[in-house]
């Protein structure tokens, strides 16, 4: 009986280290996709369904918001169209 418990409970416990190393694998892809995504001196941008840039790199708002590099609302692309004609 007891060995049975044990065993249930190693499984457990191989399963939340295999989730917990999956987890760090996914933050350490998620960090260098970040600083590629930010060293690029072509400006980037991430757009959602509504035209709103989720994200956007340093080279992409020194192009369209050079008074504003980093904007802290989520800025529409017509706004940034509109500010460059």
């Amino acid at each position: 009986y007891h060995v049975n418990i044990m065993q249930a409970v190693l499984k457990e416990l191989t399963l939340a280290l295999d989730h917990l190393f999956l987890f760090q694998k996914t933050l350490q892809a998620e960090e260098e996709w970040k600083t590629t995504f930010n060293q690029v001196s072509i400006g980037l941008a991430v757009v959602d369904e509504k035209c709103f840039i989720k994200r956007a790199n340093k080279a992409f708002w020194e192009l369209f918001l050079p008074d504003d590099p980093m904007p802290a609302q989520p800025v529409h692309w017509d706004v940034l169209l509109q500010s460059n004609s």
